[in-house]
C-alpha cells in the first residue's frame, strides 16, 4: 500500500481561513471536570475520544463514550466531566 505525503494542498491541510475557529484536545483524569462554563456567543462541537464523559449542559446530562460527536448551542452554560474508570480524551471545537 502506498502512502502519500501530507500537504498543504488538500481541504483539509490548507492554512486556516477563519479567525473566529478554536480546537483543542481535552485529556481529564477519572473524577476530573473542565468546570462549568459557557462560549458566550460561539457554539461548540466535542468528539469524544476515548473514555466515557458526562455532559451536562444547562440541567441536562448526558453520556457520551467514544466515537459520540456532541453540539452545544451558543449560550450554552455546561461542563465535562470523565465518568469513567480510564482517562478521557476529547477534542473540542468552537466556532
Amino acid at each position: 500500500m502506498k502512502i502519500k505525503k501530507l500537504t498543504h494542498r488538500g481541504t483539509l491541510y490548507a492554512p486556516p481561513q477563519t479567525k473566529r475557529m478554536r480546537s483543542g484536545l481535552s485529556v481529564l483524569k477519572p473524577g476530573e471536570s473542565v468546570g462549568e462554563h459557557s462560549t458566550g456567543k460561539h457554539e461548540e462541537i466535542l468528539i469524544i475520544l476515548k473514555g466515557t464523559a458526562l455532559l451536562l449542559a444547562n440541567g441536562n446530562k448526558k453520556k457520551l463514550r467514544a466515537g459520540y460527536v456532541a453540539y452545544n448551542p451558543p449560550h450554552t452554560i455546561h461542563n465535562v466531566t470523565n465518568c469513567g474508570a480510564g482517562i478521557l480524551r476529547y477534542v473540542y471545537i468552537v466556532a
